[in-house]
């Protein structure tokens, strides 16, 4: 393991580096009953760090709609504190497949 000196920047440990962002995002529960609205502070193909309300609880796993980029993330919460969440994504949707798929079910096909 590196010896990490106090002076040096800490070690990343993520397998990919996280964009910094300011994004609108939707914490929504897997069942859809239940969402609230967060903001992602950073993501990478692999996680996200999630700025959302201490009063929140979210059950996981659950979906996180980034509305920009018309992705549903299905995402676990890896760490947490008061005001953010460290997430680290199970899978990823496109939301306009989402949409057909409802409209598919909905007719019973």
């Amino acid at each position: 393991m590196p010896v990490h000196n106090p002076v040096d920047p800490p070690v990343e440990a993520r397998a990919e580096p996280r964009k910094r962002t300011l994004l609108g995002a939707k914490v929504v529960s897997r069942d859809g009953i239940y969402s609230c609205d967060c903001v992602i502070r950073e993501i990478s193909g692999s996680g996200a760090r999630i700025n959302i309300s201490s009063a929140i609880i979210i059950a996981s796993p659950f979906f996180l709609i980034d509305h920009q980029s018309q992705v549903m993330f299905e995402a676990k919460v890896v760490w947490r504190n008061a005001t953010q969440a460290g997430l680290k994504f199970v899978d990823k949707h496109s939301l306009n497949t989402v949409e057909r798929l409802k409209v598919r079910f909905a007719r019973g096909a």
